[in-house]
């Protein structure tokens, strides 16, 4: 049996160990000898292999395909190119950002070609002065004439530079925002209703004044550094207020499954028509956001949890490290010398 290459369908699943060989009993009743190290081997590489495949590397790029295949989106943004304006593009719509900046700021402060989520994409980061007042110096990215509906949703990326901001008069820092006289569409702001913003978890506030009670509490304390998957889905109910759920996965922390926070209603709503949309800062420059952008998608519609989940699950497999191609490398070279030993 040592040198037979013949391998047999097994008949039980439970195997006799006899010299520190496994064996196992195949369909005709015969007894098939094993040793443990190539059994080992053999589990290992097909575990390797499985996470390996194409269908287990989940990345980036998988989620913006994914995205795509979302009849509602109007605007992607990955952040990804070979210069600068390439970054900036749009990748579904007509819409490139600008640059902006304000106080000491200038738009050399903006960062380009970062290191994004899984490395398979690039980040952009935002610039805000730290210490200092509220626009006392920082830079961002504007997204001009964005069509708003009785419907909305967005999707990011986004990795916080500072667990608090402070030095200000109010203390926040706008991810992603526009504004209309008092109908405030702040869809996610580092800060948490209050003014000044004593704490400074992800947020969402919309309507007629920013304060608690128009403000949806998305996350507890931040991370700094870490990746999160941010999402909202917003829905206008005439002109009284607006209805929506948030949603967040910390990626660094391992996070597979969206967190909730909603349904919440407001007073007052967001405005609707062509707006500038603030990427890392106001919607008009000012209280920027210091962090990392990898992905920001824009909906026209009100995208459920199900389509958020089926875009995060993109996300939550990196590419194979070099220890793991390393050893997938490495196992028939062990498979040969165990068999030439035996």
């Amino acid at each position: 049996m040592r040198g037979s290459r013949r391998f047999f369908p097994l008949h039980s699943s439970r195997p006799a160990v006899r010299g520190g060989r496994i064996l196992l009993k195949g369909i005709n009743g015969d007894w098939i000898m094993k040793n443990n190290s190539q059994l080992i081997i053999g589990i290992s590489s097909v575990a390797l292999m499985a996470l390996l495949s194409p269908s287990a590397r989940a990345t980036t790029t998988m989620f913006q395909a994914s995205a795509q295949g979302e009849a509602s989106l109007i605007h992607q943004y990955s952040f990804d190119g070979v210069s600068n304006a390439d970054r900036r593009a749009d990748q579904m719509g007509t819409i490139d950002l600008t640059e902006q900046a304000f106080g000491s700021g200038t738009t050399a402060d903006l960062g380009y070609g970062l290191a994004g989520w899984d490395g398979t994409s690039q980040a952009f980061s935002s610039f805000r002065q730290i210490p200092g007042a509220d626009s006392a110096g920082g830079a961002q990215l504007r997204a001009p004439g964005v069509t708003f509906g009785n419907t909305f949703s967005y999707e990011a990326i986004i990795s916080p530079g500072q667990a608090g901001l402070g030095g200000g008069a109010f203390d926040l820092g706008y991810v992603l925002a526009t504004r209309v006289g008092s109908e405030r569409g702040y869809f996610l702001v580092q800060g948490d209703g209050n003014l000044p913003s004593p704490t400074h978890p992800f947020s969402s506030t919309l309507g007629n004044g920013y304060n608690v009670a128009n403000t949806n509490i998305i996350t507890g304390a931040l991370t700094a550094g870490d990746w999160y998957y941010v999402a909202g889905s917003y829905t206008r109910n005439g002109s009284a207020n607006v209805t929506w759920t948030n949603y967040v996965a910390n990626l660094t922390a391992g996070e597979t499954v969206l967190n909730a926070a909603g349904p919440f209603t407001n007073t007052g709503v967001y405005p609707t028509g062509a707006q500038n949309v603030g990427i890392g800062g106001r919607w008009d420059n000012g209280e920027s956001f210091p962090g990392l952008f990898d992905e920001v998608n824009l909906y026209s519609g009100a995208l459920s949890e199900a389509s958020f989940q089926a875009n995060l699950d993109q996300l939550l497999i990196p590419e194979p490290t070099a220890p793991a191609l390393l050893a997938l490398a490495l196992i028939p070279i062990l498979g040969r010398r165990r068999c030439s030993a035996s």
